[in-house]
């Protein structure tokens, strides 16, 4: 009985690791940021989603990446890049790039 109930814990606290899920991220990121969105718009909704913008790293795009840590010894890393149209006040394009993970 406490064997099963150890494994339970166990399955239970792996149920809430992160997984891969590169199609639902491209649909997650396509209803936060669209083209067309003002580019202050677009930077406030990533960052309320746990996103760090940076408009330096990849000029003209913006770049926003996210970590995902997982009880399990690796991390992954969301990224969206967005471009500006010539006059940079919207969002021309998106590109989400797929997710990258590294671990032990």
């Amino acid at each position: 009985m406490r064997k099963y109930a150890v494994s339970f814990i166990l399955l239970g606290s792996l149920s809430g690791c992160y997984t891969v899920n590169q199609a639902g991220f491209t649909a997650y990121a396509a209803s936060i940021v669209t083209a067309g969105m003002p580019i202050v718009e677009a930077s406030a909704r990533l960052r309320h989603e746990g996103f760090e913008c940076d408009t330096r790293s990849s000029a003209p795009a913006t770049t926003c990446t996210r970590d995902r840590q997982s009880i399990l010894p690796y991390t992954c890393v969301e990224r969206i890049d967005f471009f500006p149209t010539e006059d940079k006040t919207t969002v021309a394009r998106v590109d989400v790039k797929q997710i990258m993970c590294a671990g032990l």
